[in-house]
């Protein structure tokens, strides 16, 4: 990798239960509309997924969207920030 090449990151937090193989589907479709659409390479990508228990969501997840809100692109439609 090049210096100066786009580099990007995805982390998708969501509840747990979904399949490896549901897992491997949306990262891969996430890449496709990166690539397409930023006109990246596909190694310049990485995607993560974490699994956050739903009793944990508001303390980890939401707490995260709260303090990133003024970077936030896509609001949730529940909590305080749902319009």
């Amino acid at each position: 990798m090049r210096r100066g090449e786009y580099m990007l990151n995805i982390k998708i937090q969501m509840f747990p239960g979904r399949s490896d193989e549901l897992k491997k589907e949306l990262a891969d479709a996430i890449t496709n509309d990166v690539t397409r659409i930023l006109g990246v390479k596909e190694k310049s990508i990485s995607i993560v997924f974490e699994d956050v228990a739903q009793s944990d969501w508001d303390n980890v997840v939401y707490s995260e969207i709260i303090n990133d809100k003024e970077k936030l692109y896509k609001k949730p439609g529940y909590g305080t920030l749902a319009e």
